[in-house]
């Protein structure tokens, strides 16, 4: 009885062992495939394949140095667009980054300096003294508190500062980067984006307000 026991073992233990082989070999020659897949990724277009007029047109992006903005800013980069973006001076959580950080973070655009709060500056810093400067204007303006006075400030203010001077130096489309909250707005943040999109958009044909 114990010979057969034995026997019995004998002849499981190489099978179990090929089948751990098995196992093995087959861990390790789809580990390559499954890692390939997780570091594999959708190559952006090159810039021969972006359409050829995009180098053409002149976008201004306002607020780019807030979380979403640079996203845009580096975006229309990407598509080939003549992106300018116009900034403070100093941005970022208590003034932290100059000059220097925000055309380093901004490589592949033209970077200018100025505040939205000033149309004087706008029309100058930003549009120089020529009509046309730009085709485009995006405004990715936000308050950064979400306070009264800061959102009535630059979510409706400095946005339609912005919009008077495009309107002004004949931009061809101004795209206003808003939130779904503008359909029902609670709070002070949201009521001054709302009104954002009201009278002063209406009006205006070349305007693209885009929720």
């Amino acid at each position: 009885m114990a010979a057969s026991a034995m026997s019995a073992r004998a002849h499981v233990a190489p099978a179990a062992s090929s089948l751990n082989a098995a196992r093995r070999g087959r861990a390790s020659s789809t580990a390559p495939a499954r890692r390939a897949r997780r570091v594999s990724t959708t190559p952006r277009a090159s810039i021969a394949d972006l359409p050829k007029d995009n180098a053409s047109v002149k976008v201004l992006v306002v607020g780019g140095t807030g979380y979403i903005g640079k996203f845009v800013v580096r975006e229309l980069c990407a598509q080939g667009y003549d992106v300018t973006a116009f900034v403070r001076e100093k941005s970022g959580i208590g003034g932290k980054s100059g000059k220097e950080d925000a055309r380093r973070t901004f490589p592949d655009a033209t970077v200018k300096f100025g505040s939205v709060s000033d149309v004087a500056s706008i029309r100058g810093d930003a549009f120089g003294d020529a009509d046309g400067a730009f085709d485009v204007v995006v405004s990715c303006l936000a308050s950064r508190t979400g306070g009264i006075k800061d959102s009535w400030d630059v979510d409706y203010q400095a946005t339609k500062n912005v919009l008077d001077v495009a309107r002004e130096k004949g931009a061809k489309h101004f795209v206003l980067l808003s939130a779904i909250c503008v359909q029902k707005p609670l709070l002070t943040f949201q009521k001054a984006r709302s009104y954002s999109h009201r009278s002063p958009y209406d009006r205006v044909g070349v305007v693209n307000a885009v929720p």
